[in-house]
């Protein structure tokens, strides 16, 4: 099978660039022919709101990749498709995670489904988190012209049969990012590196910091949890946004003793540290489809707290790799925090992981795209997943 990948690759930063990256080892690990279509300019600056949009990590997760997509140039739209068509893939996979991104692959996927090329739509985000009525129109014109979907929760899938009633669906867990093994990191050496103490329970909250992920929530409930239970939380990840909220909730909690925070992009080759350092992974989530955080916590074997919200309940198994808790709620956050590390069940989660994580594979995502590219029968076929 020959694959056209259109999404972000290196020098770009970001789960999604790590998604297409890990994908395309796959395919090429399975014998398939795989090339890699991305970004010139991704977005412009004034939208975007971190620091930087490229990695400049040590550690690299490079891949060869045509940058021929400016995201505000239709040209560069044009030219990207006439180039995939002179290709001949068998078909043509879309990383597809904002809406601001809906007009560059519609002009791209008309000119495919004009020569009856299979366009299948990696969809991480069906929803987007911060939600306009502008952004749902763009998407749903774009949908419209797309009949292949590839998803992560069932959430998703119900939301795409409710928008696309005779969309062929594929639904697979997100897989783990074995990207950031690094075999000789472990627990002692970790928190040497971090500067944590070697005796703490360490939980940890990391990724970019939006409001929909919940950080307020669970440094709400440090308080009721410090009252019982001796922990630290260690903040990995960039504010999107003011940090001055956060740092004032801080300061009136009188946490500033039970809080590290490293306010900046974890480089590739930190990730280890910080997912081995820790005793428990916790995303509050207030909203959510799904997250390739938690996949990274199974990859270490780390347990994982989270809201019941979206597609996140797929990915846990309540009470043997974490615990459930509703959104909103620091109350029920800390008493199950508390019963985490009270009861002594790190071993054993982290033993259920073992088996659990099996199920989050690349090579699922494989069997999905090659599924929907060959699918002749109807959409139950593709959703025996």
């Amino acid at each position: 099978m020959k694959v056209a990948q259109i999404g972000v690759a290196h020098p770009y930063r970001g789960g999604i660039a790590h998604y297409t990256t890990s994908l395309h080892q796959t395919l090429l690990q399975q014998g398939h022919i795989c090339f890699v279509i991305s970004f010139s300019r991704l977005y412009p600056s004034l939208l975007f709101p971190g620091e930087s949009q490229f990695d400049h990590s040590d550690k690299h997760f490079p891949i060869e990749n045509q940058r021929l997509l400016d995201s505000l140039n239709p040209l560069s739209w044009r030219a990207a498709a006439r180039y995939i068509l002179q290709q001949g893939p068998d078909v043509a996979v879309f990383q597809y995670w904002h809406p601001y991104f809906s007009l560059v692959y519609r002009a791209i996927v008309t000119r495919l489904n004009a020569r009856n090329i299979p366009v299948v739509l990696v969809c991480h985000n069906v929803v987007p988190h911060e939600r306009h009525p502008v952004a749902t129109l763009l998407r749903n014109r774009m949908f419209a012209t797309v009949e292949r979907f590839l998803v992560h929760s069932d959430q998703d899938r119900q939301v795409l049969e409710q928008l696309q009633p005779r969309a062929k669906i594929f639904r697979a867990h997100h897989p783990v990012y074995q990207l950031f093994e690094e075999p000789t990191v472990t627990r002692e050496s970790a928190r040497r590196s971090l500067g944590l103490s070697q005796d703490e329970n360490i939980i940890l909250f990391f990724g970019h910091v939006r409001p929909y992920k919940g950080l307020e929530t669970l440094l709400r409930s440090l308080p009721r949890i410090l009252k019982r239970q001796t922990v630290r939380l260690l903040i990995a990840g960039e504010f999107y946004g003011s940090r001055r909220t956060y740092d004032r909730l801080m300061r009136n909690l009188g946490l500033q003793s039970y809080v590290i925070v490293h306010d900046h992009y974890i480089a590739n080759e930190m990730v280890a540290q910080y997912f081995k350092a820790a005793n428990l992974l916790v995303l509050p989530y207030h909203d959510a489809t799904q997250s390739g955080i938690i996949p990274t916590a199974y990859f270490f074997d780390l347990p994982v707290v989270t809201t019941s919200v979206g597609g996140l309940p797929e990915a846990v198994l309540d009470g043997k790799t974490g615990f459930l808790v509703p959104p909103k709620n620091p109350a029920a956050l800390a008493e199950t925090i508390m019963d985490y590390f009270q009861a002594g069940r790190e071993t054993a989660f982290r033993n259920e992981i073992l088996g659990f994580k099996k199920q989050f594979s690349w090579c699922k995502i494989v069997e999905g795209i090659q599924a929907l590219a060959g699918e002749t029968e109807g959409k139950r076929e593709a959703r025996s997943a």
